[in-house]
């Protein structure tokens, strides 16, 4: 009888499992796609990211990531270019995909200094840094929720609309709060900023690495040591990274930007981006 009640139970457990990822639920990669998600969707959908707040570059999948990838209704993410370990998952979907990266989007032109390690295909996946974007992928996002449920379309429409201005009015606010440091020289860790620094004139000189998780090559960081700049921006979750001692090398101030909203519980896509350009102004002005 034992086996019997405990079979019984494990039902119990999984059914209760499926119950709290409803298949009306949206899925996205990131959270940055999940504040941008859940604006559109409003009341109409519940949007989770699927990846912890730190992670996006590199992620070896659970067994109940798959079951959400499988489950939720719809899935949002940026594509191969940031994660590409995810590629097969999403491939054997039967529901709707939504692939950020094949949207006709802002893309900046690679007009940073090159050197050895950098991949010159390569096209900086984090999109969500220039509003300009923001605002095509609420459009993406709020038309492919209006096709699985042309009920609540009106609705999707407004959020993008909402969205929109939004977007445009942080731009022109964030045009003016760094306007006193676009001159300034700066290096950051690895290229995820080259939207946001496109789209605000800033003057990003190099990083150090391609991904966070790797060391530098001591060529390019003595390259990196003859330079000239104010800030070395490093990031949450890194803070022993080769950014610190790379500021230290050159006695420049250390700023920390936070890509994926990490340290944002319930954050919005706006506070994101203000939150970026604060840290920037912050590190080149302290006082």
């Amino acid at each position: 009888m034992k086996w019997i009640a405990s079979l019984v139970l494990f039902t119990l457990c999984i059914n209760g499992h499926a119950k709290r990822i409803a298949a009306s639920d949206v899925l996205t990669t990131i959270r940055p796609l999940q504040m941008i998600a859940q604006e559109i969707a409003g009341e109409h959908y519940t949007v989770r990211p699927l990846l912890p707040a730190s992670v996006s570059h590199h992620y070896s999948l659970k067994a109940s990531d798959h079951y959400h990838i499988k489950a939720s209704q719809l899935v949002i993410w940026i594509g191969p270019e940031l994660e590409r370990f995810l590629e097969k998952a999403i491939d054997e979907r039967a529901l709707p995909t939504l692939q950020i990266g094949e949207l006709a989007l802002n893309w900046p032109d690679d007009h940073h200094e090159a050197h050895d390690d950098h991949d010159h295909d390569a096209k900086d996946p984090h999109v969500w840094l220039d509003p300009q974007n923001v605002k095509l992928i609420g459009d993406a996002i709020a038309e492919k929720l209006s096709e699985m449920n042309p009920s609540a379309a009106e609705d999707f429409q407004k959020n993008a609309q909402s969205l929109a201005i939004k977007m445009d009015r942080l731009e022109a606010a964030l045009q003016s709060q760094l306007t006193p440091i676009k001159n300034k020289a700066f290096i950051v860790l690895h290229p995820a900023y080259g939207h946001f620094v496109e789209r605000f004139g800033l003057n990003q000189i190099d990083f150090i690495v391609k991904t966070p998780e790797q060391a530098a090559g001591a060529k390019h960081l003595l390259a990196l040591r003859q330079k000239k700049v104010e800030c070395v921006m490093g990031e949450v979750g890194h803070a022993k990274s080769s950014a610190a001692q790379l500021s230290q090398a050159l006695g420049a101030r250390l700023g920390e930007l936070d890509p994926l909203g990490s340290k944002l519980d319930g954050a919005s896509i706006d506070r994101l981006i203000q939150t970026i350009a604060d840290e920037f102004v912050q590190c080149f002005d302290p006082a």
